[in-house]
């Protein structure tokens, strides 16, 4: 017998001339042997029988995948790639690979190897010929411990030994510190404490934590967001402005980025001295009393618990220093039983649970006898932001003699108007012989613009002013506004988003949504962090993947924050690259080989930028039928005889 094409080579057995059959045995699997037959007897050896062909049957491999060799893709793949055993210890037709990988660190007990469990997974058919797998969906920076088995029709292949030892990349950490706490320590500093998130979440080497923090301002609707690191777990911050409410949360993060913020919580500075009262003015009202008004702090620091009133003057050739308290909410003050024409000076100042702030402005005012005089104003001109659905009363107070006649007028950039009667839409004027002033009942976006009060008669005339603006809601109680999404990039099978900065609604944004779906399917979600994204750098980029090649698809966004969720922003949409394959010249995808088979160079065809998924082969004799040879052929294919 023989496995080669000449007999030199050959194997002889011999028997007994009374025996007329034997058993070969030694022979190695799945190999093709060539046997004849010769008698002998005292003469010497007959003319050999006609060649007789077999092949042996195919056994288990004998030998295992070589050069095993893995590493990391991604924080959640690995990528094995190996060699085929040696080709003499196949003993048949390699039909596939076992892998078996376990994580070093889990605590499952079911079917040990060494300590770990380990799971069995088949490289699917597509993949078979190959030598190399990516396992996907593995824990997050995990140290895995992974061998292989080949196998044919008969059996499996000894495990590659050793196993081989490799980590999944590091990922930001998925869960935010625990248990976050936050106090005011003085009036320009908070102690903000947690504790680190739970190992499983943290996905890496912890490197420290961002403290993101901003003031929760009643009209801002974009406050900025500063932030800070820190290796411990308690931090102080400061340089804070004084009794100011403000928003905490806290990141943990690791070498491969930001992890998931933590809920803000609320915490406000503590109360100090306040600033002084932000303008004080005088007007005599008679021979003896004189009426003093003033504004509240710009700066408050704290609740005003009280205002005091400091009237000096000369008395029989001696100052004399008056003290008035008035409860905070009253900013007016009228002093009688002044002597007519000695001139009297007066400071207010305010007061919190801490202490009296410094004094306003002097002024210096000399009761007179009242007759005929031009009006004066008893208030001041502001500047006000209400919310829609306020109600609001602007002043016209004055002091003249003879009374003074009261005329309002309403200026926009688009308007200008006086106002009269007494009921205009939601605008009414008061009645009786209290000057006019202005009440609104539940404001109105379109009430905003510029009030001028002006009160006239024949000495002269007083005016006071009003900027009014009137927003939807205040800012710090409404759910944000949505972003503008742009297109960045395009490729095959995915598409860069990218969004601005926009309005919060007062409150940190928790999380975005990206809406997607393909032409005539079905709407998608893709849950965006903010902690992915860096505090300070815009726009922001985030990416969609898995798309269909060559297909159009839709986008929307929405953002999250601690009141509720945007409505979804206008839809924009465009084509991912790629187009239907592209058929080569028939030249170049059919010859005839010296056999007289017809070949087909199926890597011929061109993907258009698309992978092909498979190829249909038909062929038909002249003008007859076409008959199907393959609907399912694999673009791995790369001829077909």
């Amino acid at each position: 017998m023989f496995n080669s094409e000449s007999w030199e080579s050959s194997i002889e057995e011999r028997v007994h001339g009374n025996i007329q059959s034997t058993v070969l045995s030694g022979l190695n699997p799945d190999t093709f042997y060539s046997f004849r037959v010769q008698a002998e007897n005292s003469l010497g050896s007959g003319y050999p029988s006609p060649v007789q062909s077999i092949r042996t049957s195919q056994d288990a491999p004998s030998g295992a995948p070589e050069q095993v060799s893995v590493k990391p893709t991604s924080s959640q793949s690995l990528l094995v790639t190996w060699r085929a055993p040696k080709p003499e210890l196949r003993h048949g037709l390699i039909q596939g690979y076992n892998i078996f990988y376990a994580s070093l660190e889990s605590t499952d007990i079911q079917e040990p190897y060494t300590v770990c469990y380990y799971r069995r997974r088949l490289v699917s058919q597509k993949e078979k010929i190959g030598t190399r797998f990516e396992l996907k969906g593995l824990r997050k920076f995990t140290e895995y411990s992974i061998y292989l088995e080949a196998y044919n029709q008969v059996g499996t292949s000894p495990k590659s030994s050793p196993s081989v030892i490799a980590r999944t990349l590091e990922d930001a950490p998925s869960a935010p510190p625990n248990r976050v706490e936050c106090s005011g320590l003085d009036s320009t500093s908070l102690q903000v404490s947690w504790f680190e998130p739970s190992p499983v979440h943290i996905h890496g080497l912890l490197q420290g934590y961002f403290i993101f923090y901003s003031p929760l301002l009643e009209w801002e609707e974009s406050p900025s967001v500063e932030n800070l690191t820190t290796r411990a777990r308690s931090e102080k911050i400061s340089g804070l402005a004084r009794w100011q409410n403000y928003t905490v949360s806290v990141s943990a993060y690791n070498r491969a980025g930001l992890g998931v913020r933590s809920r803000p919580i609320y915490c406000s500075t503590l109360e100090s001295l306040p600033g002084a009262p932000a303008n004080i003015k005088t007007i005599s009202v008679s021979s003896n009393s004189v009426l003093v008004t003033w504004l509240p702090p710009i700066h408050p620091n704290g609740r005003i618990t009280l205002y005091k009133v400091y009237m000096k003057t000369m008395l029989e050739g001696q100052p004399f220093t008056e003290l008035t308290e008035v409860y905070p909410s009253e900013t007016s003050k009228v002093f009688e039983k002044l002597n007519p024409g000695q001139p009297y000076s007066w400071s207010v100042t305010a007061l919190t649970i801490v202490g009296e702030g410094p004094r306003s402005d002097t002024v210096t005012e000399t009761p007179l006898y009242q007759g005929e005089k031009g009006p004066e104003m008893l208030g001041f001109s502001k500047f006000l932001i209400q919310a829609e659905g306020d109600n609001l009363e602007l002043s016209c107070r004055n002091i003249g003699n003879p009374p003074a006649r009261i005329d309002w007028e309403y200026k926009t950039n688009f308007v200008f108007a006086r106002l009269s009667g007494d009921k205009l839409e939601n605008i009414e004027m008061s009645r009786g012989g209290r000057p006019r002033s202005l009440r609104f009942d539940s404001l109105r976006v379109e009430n905003s613009g510029n009030y001028t009060c002006s009160a006239t008669n024949k000495l002269g005339g007083a005016q006071i002013f009003y900027s009014l603006q009137v927003k939807l809601s205040r800012s710090n109680g409404v759910v944000p506004y949505p972003p503008t999404l742009r297109i960045v990039t395009v490729n095959q099978t995915s598409i860069t988003l990218s969004w601005d900065t926009h309005p919060t609604g007062g409150s940190s944004i928790l999380n975005y949504r990206i809406y997607f779906r393909r032409e005539a399917g079905s709407w998608e979600e893709k849950y965006v962090s903010i902690s992915s994204f860096s505090p300070t750098i815009y726009p922001y980029l985030e990416t969609v993947g898995n798309l269909k090649c060559g297909s159009r698809h839709f986008f929307q966004i929405s953002a999250t924050n601690d009141f509720g969720t945007s409505s979804r922003s206008t839809e924009i949409s465009t084509l991912t690259l790629g187009s239907p394959p592209i058929a080569p010249p028939q030249e170049k995808l059919l010859y005839m080989n010296p056999g007289s088979n017809l070949v087909l160079l199926l890597e011929s065809w061109k993907d258009g930028g698309c992978p092909i998924s498979s190829f249909v082969v038909e062929y038909r004799e002249g003008s007859q039928d076409w008959h199907l040879l393959s609907n399912l052929l694999s673009p791995e294919t790369k001829r077909k005889d």
